[in-house]
């Protein structure tokens, strides 16, 4: 499972990382526009909901944005804790946070959509679409289809598990480019032929961004922009092809527990790097509304076409048993999409892991409840912090929700 080779990863930053901020320097953080009408103070749960922010906030993550839709109470957003912990500074219903692996969503419904528009076929070989110089280095890179990197079954190397990679990424981050990363799976063994398993691989999300870059002749950005952003009036998300990316007023800062002794570190100016040089796997920021929009979007319908939607839940299924038990709830993956099985019934969504914060959204079909919180702590360690995040705000919320 990918939150296990995090935890390894993430490990080497326990060791190695020099980061910017032991002067204290930090990110200003400017309050943004709510963007929505908000009724979340009448909803009947509120003071039930909101005491799961404060228990979290009180057990020491700096800061906690959460929402809850329901098709009785409708829709509910709160915010505890601060987005700064250096200037004090609230967090807020509307600041905008990182999306880490919640991005892979935007990029699966980009794929599709150029796939209803007959730009690209979805069973076609990478190598149709790829520059010669990357699908002849990557493994498998004659081999795997669109289909295959959508679903995590294409056998190529998860970049985020390469040594090296981390390596340079904690010894000079600075130096990376777009699509640098690729490289460092360059000319490795394929993990397992294309659709014999599922494998989470950041790779192949990096390797969908620059398809669309060749079959559009420009940016995914512009793409993501024109068909995604416009259409569905997301109008506080950001990728690359707005102004001074990612430095956007209103982006909280994230912090780092590398030690797990509670000594939390600003982490924002390396988590910024990092968005910039990522693509498909990584790199939205936007409000928790936003996102809440964007995924309602898909639900509903009204961004892709009911085949894409299809596509999009075709799920594989996971082939190893991940050693926390409550990561068995990750059942399979479609494009862009994990496949999730609790006590409320089966949801889909996505969660997102990174340094310095974590982020899920998931939706219940039976019900029709969509879940999201955001925490701006590192979620990738193993520890403290990922259990709150991954397990224990999870069943609170289970228990407060359903």
């Amino acid at each position: 499972m990918p939150y296990l080779k995090n935890f390894i990863c993430a490990g080497m930053i326990i060791f190695t990382l020099i980061l910017c901020n032991k002067e204290g320097i930090y990110e200003p953080v400017e309050n943004q526009p709510l963007g929505f009408t908000d009724s979340s103070e009448a909803n009947i749960n509120a003071s039930i909901y909101q005491a799961v922010i404060d228990k979290y906030i009180d057990k020491g993550i700096p800061g906690m944005v959460l929402l809850i839709n329901t098709p009785d109470e409708g829709l509910w957003i709160g915010s505890g804790g601060v987005s700064c912990i250096e200037s004090k500074t609230k967090m807020e219903k509307s600041t905008l946070l990182f999306s880490a692996s919640v991005g892979k969503t935007y990029c699966a419904a980009s794929v599709l959509l150029l796939a209803e528009s007959g730009q690209l076929n979805l069973d076609d070989k990478i190598q149709t679409y790829l520059p010669k110089k990357i699908y002849d280095k990557i493994p498998n890179g004659k081999k795997a289809t669109v289909r295959h990197l959508l679903t995590m079954q294409s056998g190529i190397p998860d970049m985020d598990g390469d040594a090296a990679h981390l390596f340079e990424q904690v010894n000079d981050i600075y130096a990376f480019k777009e699509y640098d990363a690729l490289e460092f799976i360059y000319d490795k063994d394929a993990e397992f032929e294309p659709g014999a398993k599922t494998e989470y691989s950041s790779t192949n999300y990096e390797l969908l961004a620059k398809i669309i870059d060749r079959v559009t002749g420009e940016h995914h950005s512009k793409y993501y922009t024109e068909h995604i952003f416009e259409p569905m009036g997301l109008d506080q998300t950001y990728y690359k092809n707005e102004t001074g990316y990612p430095d956007i007023p209103g982006l909280e800062n994230v912090y780092i527990d590398r030690f797990g002794d509670g000594k939390i570190e600003n982490f924002t100016k390396w988590e910024k790097h990092k968005v910039k040089y990522l693509t498909g796997s990584d790199g939205i920021i936007a409000s928790m509304h936003d996102y809440f929009k964007f995924y309602q979007s898909l639900f509903k319908n009204e961004l892709l076409s009911r085949q894409s939607m299809e596509d999009m839940k075709t799920w594989t299924s996971w082939f190893e048993e991940p050693e926390k038990s409550y990561l068995k709830r990750y059942k399979g993956y479609g494009a862009g999409l994990f496949y999730v099985e609790t006590t409320a019934g089966i949801c889909y969504g996505h969660t997102g892991n990174s340094g310095g914060h974590g982020m899920m959204i998931y939706y219940f079909p039976d019900s029709e409840v969509t879940m999201a919180y955001a925490v701006n702590i590192t979620t990738s360690l193993a520890g403290k912090w990922n259990e709150y995040f991954q397990r224990d705000i999870w069943n609170d919320l289970l228990n407060s929700v359903f």
